[in-house]
């Protein structure tokens, strides 16, 4: 039982060794319209290989990254997670040279401080703040969940957002 134990281990641990290294490095996402993209995700940086010669740097400063793409490849979701245990999402818009290219007004402040002038409270007052994608509603349409707690409440709030303007349910 133990030599059959032993053997396992060998044949079977460097296959599990190299699989873990390579989770989380690259992932590949396809649109509706066939577009490839790759995410390379290593050591705190995101990039978007545009083809096989070009990548685009997308940011720098986080310990995670999940990327959603929109169905016609000309929008990136990227759900980040900041050192401090925020979590925001940001988007990304394909420009004409085929680069992805930050909102000018982050989508994280824009929609705290909406729900909190909607609710009555300050955007200091909100502890563990967390945004999670959901889904892609069409094209240029996300819905995503907004969540902390100030004091012993909790906050739960779907917002739809659609580049123009946002809905907070």
């Amino acid at each position: 039982m133990t030599r059959l134990f032993i053997w396992m281990v060998i044949f079977i641990f460097p296959f599990l060794t190299v699989n873990c290294q390579e989770v989380h490095q690259t992932s590949v996402t396809k649109s509706e319209d066939n577009k490839t993209l790759s995410f390379v995700k290593k050591d705190g940086i995101l990039k978007v290989n545009i083809d096989k010669n070009r990548s685009c740097l997308l940011a720098d400063d986080a310990i995670a990254y999940e990327t959603y793409v929109s169905p016609k490849a000309t929008w990136i979701a990227v759900e980040t997670q900041l050192l401090s245990n925020i979590q925001i999402i940001r988007l990304y818009k394909k420009n004409s040279d085929g680069c992805y290219k930050p909102l000018k007004s982050p989508l994280s402040v824009e929609l705290w401080h909406t729900l909190t002038a909607k609710k009555g409270f300050s955007i200091d007052d909100v502890l563990h703040p967390r945004m999670q994608f959901l889904k892609w509603i069409d094209n240029e349409q996300i819905l995503i969940a907004l969540s902390g707690e100030i004091g012993n409440k909790a906050i739960d709030v779907n917002v739809s957002y659609d580049l123009r303007v946002f809905h907070i349910d």
